[in-house]
């Protein structure tokens, strides 16, 4: 049983997994990210932390984490995605491309994940 948290490497994600060790110790906890510099550092701390370099928006990447989850042989009970962005630009100058982007990140990837570690 373990808890899987998408962007993971800064931020609210961050934060969460921080709080998380603290105050569950011995649960397990998966900690995916597009940066994992910090939680490398957390993950020195905890015994049940394990952290994996995952673009979600990447099926290859995904690929690879189905992978390392059945190798490992961690089950995902719990999945709490905080990936996403935001492109602050005002309607009328926002791009096709950035709009595409969005909507990548925020809408099929998460998508893209869910199938992947069902």
């Amino acid at each position: 049983m373990a808890t899987l948290v998408v962007g993971a490497g800064q931020g609210i994600g961050y934060e969460f997994v921080n709080n998380f060790i603290r105050k569950y110790p011995g649960r397990k906890i998966i900690a995916v990210s597009r940066n994992i510099k910090n939680l490398m550092e957390l993950e020195k701390k905890s015994n049940f932390l394990s952290v994996f370099k995952c673009d979600i928006t990447s099926v290859n990447d995904l690929k690879n984490l189905r992978k390392n989850l059945i190798q490992n042989k961690i089950k995902i009970t719990y999945l709490i995605n905080f990936a996403g962005i935001l492109i602050k630009k005002n309607w009328e100058k926002l791009s096709q491309e950035d709009f595409f982007e969005i909507y990548n990140t925020n809408v099929y990837a998460p998508f893209n994940l869910i199938r992947t570690i069902s």
